[in-house]
């Protein structure tokens, strides 16, 4: 029961992070918007930029679930500051990504976020077993970006040899599906007032 508590107060954090990557993601698809009609010149400024970037944080390439296995079976040789960097990197990467033409799919960058900030969390507040932590993580920020909380569950916990930790996992998501959701909104505000003023 205590775990579950655990899980709720992570995916509050990871809905939160994941609000934060929906901003990078309108922030870099503005950034580039200017490339729209240069479809080769866009494609080149997001490689140079991922290349570089990358180049020097390699672990935040590609769709990560290699690198975030990488990371789990080692965290003590990460800190805590490193591991918060890597996730707004790749946040910031993800984000190059899709502005610049690179198809992919979300879901594994966004557990790769999850899984950084929550080794993260596990690490400073020690009283939080890292299981817990990293799962309900990996769980609240993938469904914070992609709301499907069933499918990001049965991702984790079935297909993830993860069934003793279903629960954890299952609120984890819902709550961050439910902090997406609720503050979402408040990112498309500004927006909509500049589009009444013209």
């Amino acid at each position: 029961m205590v775990d579950l508590g655990w899980a709720l107060l992570v995916g509050v954090v990871a809905g939160l992070i994941g609000i934060v990557f929906k901003l990078i993601f309108g922030v870099v698809q503005l950034a580039f918007s200017r490339f729209n009609k240069r479809p080769v010149t866009c494609a080149i400024l997001g490689g140079v930029t991922i290349g570089l970037i990358g180049s020097f944080l390699p672990l935040t390439l590609y769709s990560g679930q290699n690198q975030l296995l990488q990371i789990i079976h080692n965290p003590a040789a990460y800190g805590v500051g490193f591991l918060l960097l890597m996730m707004l990197v790749k946040a910031l990467l993800t984000s190059t990504s899709f502005a610049t033409g690179f198809e992919g799919g979300p879901i594994f960058q966004l557990l790769f976020i999850g899984g950084t900030l929550d080794l993260s969390i596990s690490q400073i507040l020690h009283f939080i077993p890292e299981g817990v932590a990293v799962t309900a993580g990996m769980a609240g920020v993938a469904c914070a970006g992609f709301p499907a909380p069933l499918t990001i569950s049965l991702l984790l916990g079935l297909l993830g040899g993860q069934t003793d930790l279903l629960p954890v996992i299952v609120i984890g998501a819902v709550t961050g599906f439910l902090i997406s959701k609720m503050l979402s909104p408040l990112l498309h505000r500004p927006h909509a007032h500049s589009a009444d003023n013209r």
